[in-house]
């Protein structure tokens, strides 16, 4: 991950096992195994209230499989391998954790304190 601090955006490269680059594309997602050597935009699929634009990006926290990163109007997002709960999103009912291929806003208001 590479974060482009004065334009908020942020770029991934190299392998994708389990999502973890956050660049989902147009008719699925980058195959397991499959890597970009090139930096390229993730994908933040959510808007920021009232701007209409993607939200933007001032930290990045990366692990092996999966990504998380934070917003100048302080939101989580996060992306990658998810199936032991990393991602921090609840599963609907009956519905185990799964990846998540482009970053997801985490809802915090869920949170413990």
């Amino acid at each position: 991950m590479a974060l482009a601090g004065p334009t908020g955006k942020l770029f991934a490269f190299g392998r994708s096992d389990s999502s973890q680059l956050g660049i989902g594309r147009a008719g699925g997602v980058l195959a397991p195994g499959a890597s970009e050597a090139l930096p390229v935009p993730v994908l933040f699929p959510a808007r920021e209230a009232g701007t209409g634009k993607p939200p933007f990006v001032t930290g990045v926290s990366c692990g092996g499989t999966f990504n998380l990163a934070t917003t100048s109007s302080n939101q989580v997002y996060s992306w990658g391998f998810g199936e032991m709960g990393q991602l921090g999103h609840r599963p609907a009912r009956g519905e185990e954790t799964s990846d998540e291929p482009c970053p997801r806003l985490v809802d915090m208001s869920q949170a413990r304190e």
